[in-house]
């Protein structure tokens, strides 16, 4: 017959695996989750930067078509109405031309300044992933199954221990019974 204390360390020792497995199993979970989130907040808040960079860009570029325009118009209006001639005309002609070309690079330049702080919002937007992203542990059976054994072990343990204390432990090994070959006889 068994003894009812060892059931119940027997069982104790169950349930803690059962449960220890089942803790392993939702911190997995809770990491799978928190990696989702955290991925979701990256590819959200990417594409509102790519959005902006795209809207700024647009505005820029507009912006530089509208001074195209205005550059053209008041060049073909002092072309029809030129009173100069000689190096006046081709000097006041080369003065639209550089105001145009000024205008031009400082739009464009303002659209690569916009591209660079996009590829370093774009970084930033990875370290924060990776801040906000977690390790994901895989349950460990063999260890979780150790620590119950050895938990198990140690309630027997006690149990002997006892036993042997009160004087009730009749089990007592003895090499007595055993021949050189380790074979009981």
């Amino acid at each position: 017959m068994c003894n009812p204390t060892l059931v119940v360390a027997g069982l104790s020792a169950g349930l803690q695996y059962q449960q220890s497995m089942n803790m392993q199993k939702i911190a997995r979970e809770r990491d799978i989750r928190q990696n989702q989130i955290a991925k979701n907040n990256q590819i959200i808040r990417a594409k509102a930067e790519a959005r902006k960079l795209k809207l700024s860009t647009e505005k820029n570029l507009e912006k530089l078509r509208l001074a195209e325009g205005e550059s053209r118009r008041r060049r073909a209006t002092f072309a029809v109405g030129k009173n100069y001639t000689g190096n006046t005309y081709n000097m006041l002609l080369a003065n639209y031309y550089d105001q145009e070309g000024q205008y031009r690079n400082t739009v464009l330049g303002n659209i690569q300044k916009n591209v660079f702080q996009f590829n370093r919002t774009q970084e930033a937007l990875q370290a924060n992933y990776e801040a906000q992203s977690t390790y994901i542990t895989t349950p460990d059976f063999l260890y979780t199954a150790g620590a119950s054994a050895l938990n198990f072990a140690g309630s027997y343990y006690d149990y002997k221990a006892k036993q042997n204390q009160a004087g009730t432990n009749q089990d007592y090994y003895s090499y007595e019974k055993t021949s050189n070959d380790g074979i009981d006889i």
